[in-house]
């Protein structure tokens, strides 16, 4: 009995891990987009955040002088 009970519990955390059949739907994470788009967004972030923190640099810099 004791194994029977070992080998149910096997499966059932080999299953968990495999997802086998998921309860929610992942499409909700799955990227939008062509991959161009994205890494067009992506950079499009970089610069924006480059440009911010060379302002906050400029700010600060001749702050000091």
């Amino acid at each position: 009995m004791k194994r029977r009970v070992t080998s149910s519990r096997t499966l059932r955390a080999a299953g968990s891990v495999m997802d086998v059949w998921p309860v929610e739907n992942y499409a909700q994470y799955m990227p939008k987009g062509s991959d161009q788009e994205r890494i067009a967004q992506h950079w499009t972030t970089v610069g924006s955040h480059l440009r911010s923190a060379l302002s906050q640099y400029a700010f600060h810099h001749t702050a000091k002088r």
